[in-house]
């Protein structure tokens, strides 16, 4: 079962598969909203969650059942699509059915997260890779790694979300994966001298609304404080979305990724450094200075618009 590749990249439309968390959602939602039905290189979004979501009874099916039709989907949309251009992403159930079904196909995988090295995941992608796919990462660890190519983060400014005034200094908002430690202390730091905070640290073994949030009231949250938090993982070498939401929504960053000053999106007036040992001085002269707002061209660069032109190429 092959789907044809016969016209050249630039010309091919793209459709991005994959099981795409809401935010990502959200973000190809508005890309497509700017782009005007009779363009033909207009991007196009499957989500097999659409499909099974409709079926009142399917989560009851067992795992097994549920994980074939996912994958049936996956290969009838691609079958129906002979001359797109795959972008895919990178879950495991995605990457089975490109190995087992499309093995000529040549399509791309986009790494949404760094690669675990210690799962199925990286049998799989390193066998694509074998069959000249091509493997798009963020994580420049990853890239220099395993041979992957490296993109920009993404994001889009969701229409929905309304500026507001902060009602708060400081704001995090998302799950512990491993940064609680540092993150209470920062908090009792930024308390100590006098801040306004909101820490919102949720369990990663949490489930349903304990462990989530909508984008849109993620965002909200996150909005309501003049300065966003950003703590990376451990072995993290990329940009999360925060420092993106930040520079998108006008707000000041304060993050320990060193990699964000060698971003075209950094200023010094709107991202302040700490490092392991939470030397905060200077905090208060960054929070006096105004936020320095970011050029077009350069919020540009970590768009949707962007990212499709770079998997054209």
């Amino acid at each position: 079962m092959q789907a044809s590749i016969s016209q050249p990249e630039s010309t091919r439309q793209l459709h991005f598969i994959g099981f795409w968390p809401d935010y990502e959602q959200a973000f190809f939602q508005v890309a497509q909203a700017q782009s005007t039905q009779a363009d033909p290189l207009a991007l196009q979004v499957f989500n097999p969650l659409a499909k099974t979501r409709q079926l009142p009874s399917f989560t009851k099916w067992p795992r097994l059942l549920r994980n074939l039709f996912h994958k049936r989907l996956i290969a009838d949309y691609i079958q129906a699509h002979p001359q797109a251009l795959i972008v895919a992403h990178e879950h495991r159930l995605i990457l089975e059915v490109l190995l087992a079904k499309f093995p000529q196909l040549k399509a791309q995988v986009l790494m949404r997260n760094p690669l675990n090295p210690n799962t199925k995941t990286k049998y799989l992608i390193q066998s694509l890779q074998a069959l000249d796919y091509t493997i798009w990462s963020f994580d420049l660890a990853d890239c220099a790694k395993y041979g992957f190519k490296f993109y920009r983060q993404f994001i889009e400014q969701l229409p929905e979300v309304s500026s507001q005034a902060p009602q708060y200094d400081f704001a995090f908002v998302g799950r512990n994966k491993g940064r609680e430690t540092i993150l209470q202390a920062l908090e009792t730091e930024l308390k100590a001298q006098g801040y306004s905070v909101l820490f919102d640290i949720r369990s990663d073994q949490a489930k349903g609304i304990k462990a989530n949030v909508s984008y849109p009231a993620y965002l909200q949250a996150y909005l309501s404080a003049r300065c966003m938090i950003d703590v990376t993982q451990t072995g993290q070498v990329g940009l999360t979305l925060r420092p993106l939401e930040a520079m998108t929504y006008q707000r000041k960053l304060l993050t320990n990724n060193a990699l964000i000053q060698q971003e075209a999106f950094y200023h010094p007036a709107n991202v302040f450094m700490f490092d392991e040992n939470l030397d905060l001085s200077g905090l208060k002269a960054f929070m006096q200075q105004p936020y320095s707002p970011i050029a077009a061209d350069t919020q540009a660069l970590y768009s949707l618009a962007s990212l499709t032109k770079v998997l054209r190429t």
